[in-house]
């Protein structure tokens, strides 16, 4: 970003996944910032109840409502936008907004390309998994990107995981959970079988890192081989701090809000403060009291 006496920053994601991002920018900022003075926005780009950017039919349909989400970002007059999902990063491109826009966008793909890439080369024997939703595996952004570094199409297995997202995100500490999470590694290990060598998994949906451990607990019961298991949302997070070397002050000016067009249940608020307990007070007081906007962007 350019360097200001003031910063404005905005995480976007479809729901409550990217919060962990956001969370960690803010938990970083008080000793790393480079500015006196940071705005730190996240905006929960879900159209509306029980209906995300997967339950759209088309990529059109995606393309239309996303822009008019970005539109609707831009009015917070961001210096720097990160976009922490999967399924928007690979639906961003496509949007008029990222033909237009002089602003700074991150998106998050990239970040989990990186990684694996870093993984794989260090082992030549290695497999990548990526794990991610299905619209995010039909994009096939990842495998994109690492056989344009080189990487061997032969070594990239994708999973597709239907509706694991949603229960993430509504009832991310229920029996569902740990069953899908437990098919979908098992499904992966199936397909695995005929290749050697480490293991190297990307939970590539920001809502996936929460249940990080259950991903874990699946693959060791699963299979004996090794497995790394990354999570590209402390990538992205870290991405925002300049280098060692640079000032930093000891006070900056912090203002954290949250701001959403869909209503969250108490339930689900209650259920993340749970599941991220280095949840920064500023945080969690933007959270508990977000600023819900019916009008906040068109889903037309």
């Amino acid at each position: 970003m350019k360097k200001t006496s003031h910063a404005s920053i905005l995480v976007t994601d479809s729901g409550l996944g990217g919060l962990s991002v956001f969370n960690r920018i803010a938990a970083h900022l008080p000793e790393k910032s480079v500015w006196p003075s940071v705005d730190l926005t996240y905006f929960n780009a879900w159209p509306a109840p029980m209906r995300g950017y997967n339950h759209f039919d088309t990529l059109e349909r995606r393309v239309r409502v996303f822009d008019n989400a970005m539109r609707a970002m831009d009015r917070f007059d961001p210096d720097q936008i990160l976009i922490a999902c999967n399924t928007l990063s690979v639906i961003y491109p496509h949007t008029p907004f990222a033909q237009e826009t002089k602003k700074q966008v991150q998106e998050i793909v990239s970040h989990g390309v990186q990684m694996l890439f870093e993984h794989l080369t260090r082992d030549p024997s290695s497999v990548a998994v990526v794990f991610g939703t299905p619209s995010t595996v039909q994009a096939a952004s990842h495998e994109k990107g690492l056989m344009a570094l080189g990487i061997s199409k032969e070594r990239i297995l994708s999973i597709g995981c239907t509706n694991l997202a949603g229960y993430i995100e509504r009832e991310p500490f229920s029996g569902i959970v740990g069953r899908t999470i437990d098919h979908f590694v098992g499904e992966a290990v199936r397909q695995l079988e005929g290749t050697n060598g480490p293991v190297h998994a990307a939970l590539c949906c920001t809502h996936f890192g929460y249940r990080q451990t259950l991903f874990r607990q699946a693959f060791d019961h699963h299979t004996s081989r090794p497995v790394t298991l990354s999570n590209p949302n402390i990538r992205m997070a870290d991405q925002v701090f300049e280098p060692e070397g640079k000032q930093r002050f000891e006070r900056p000016d912090i203002r954290v809000r949250i701001v959403s067009q869909a209503v969250w249940k108490k339930e689900q608020i209650a259920a993340y403060l749970k599941l991220m307990p280095d949840m920064t007070q500023a945080v969690r007081e933007a959270l508990l009291n977000y600023e819900q906007n019916d009008t906040l962007f068109s889903v037309a």
